[in-house]
């Protein structure tokens, strides 16, 4: 969210709390919920933009060499919120974002359509999504539905505010259905460690998936292009898409995150940039 606006709706809400806490009657038993209400989200939406910083990826990592992944979908897609043409790719360190990018169909994101369109409008809603890396599925969440888009003005007015409620909720609801894979090396079982707190293997987490499609459990081994799931529109979205990142470490509230390149059709290649479609 623009700070143009998280700060003063912070301070809006902070201040109303504070007011319902000192102007009305301490017996109203109505007046704790009413408080905690406003002040909570209130307090959260001025201080939240300190706390990615702890998550930021240490000094050493940012100058190692990428790691190698490979693709999570096949074909023709296009790249948005590329850590290609900025870092961090989605103006935030949270959730271990740092290096994160979004993939559509070709096509997807300029494709017309009213602002609350059905995700099934989209050629990247259904589209099989594979694992990237062999190794252990660490979480696998699903149930979440899959909501219609919110394009145009009218779809980011409501964006706005849900996008707010999902941050303030919890991980889960940013997320959507999603499958997180601790990668290891076919042949020696490991790979080196990652990050400040030596992690051991990265991880590579996958979100946004489509209720009811997520195929694999926590424990599960799986292989390089095994499938995980199916493209979705779950979670914190304006329209279908496949979210990528790797980390380093299982929980993307302590990870941090990891630069990565995909080996895909043309052979090993940094992310594609902003609105730039690559062969996968």
């Amino acid at each position: 969210m623009s700070p143009f606006l998280r700060i003063p709706l912070g301070l809006a809400l902070a201040a109303a709390g504070l007011l319902v806490a000192v102007l009305v009657d301490d017996d109203a038993g109505w007046e704790l919920a009413v408080v905690a209400a406003l002040l909570v989200p209130g307090v959260y939406l001025l201080v939240s933009p300190s706390i990615p910083l702890l998550q930021r990826p240490p000094a050493a990592d940012r100058q190692r060499p990428p790691l190698v992944i490979g693709p999570v979908v096949r074909g023709r897609w296009e790249a948005l919120n590329s850590p290609t043409s900025k870092v961090p790719s989605h103006g935030t360190h949270a959730f271990a974002q740092t290096y994160a990018v979004d993939l559509l169909a070709e096509g997807d994101l300029r494709r017309p359509g009213p602002a609350l369109s059905r995700p099934e409008d989209f050629g990247s809603f259904g589209t099989p999504v594979c694992s990237p890396v062999a190794g252990t599925v660490v979480r696998a969440r699903d149930g979440r539905r899959d909501h219609r888009n919110r394009r145009g003005l009218l779809g980011f007015a409501l964006f706005l505010p849900e996008s707010m409620l999902r941050s303030v909720a919890g991980m889960d609801r940013v997320l959507g259905n999603h499958v997180i894979v601790r990668a290891t090396d076919e042949e020696t079982g490991a790979l080196p460690a990652w990050g400040r707190r030596g992690a051991g293997s990265p991880h590579v987490l996958v979100a946004h998936l489509q209720r009811g499609s997520v195929t694999v459990r926590p424990g599960d081994q799986v292989g390089l292009g095994d499938p995980l799931g199916r493209c979705g529109n779950s979670g914190n979205t304006t329209q279908p898409h496949v979210h990528v990142q790797a980390m380093d470490g299982p929980d993307p509230r302590r990870a941090t995150g990891v630069a990565f390149h995909v080996d895909g059709a043309s052979g090993v290649a940094e992310l594609p940039a902003n609105g730039v479609t690559g062969d996968f």
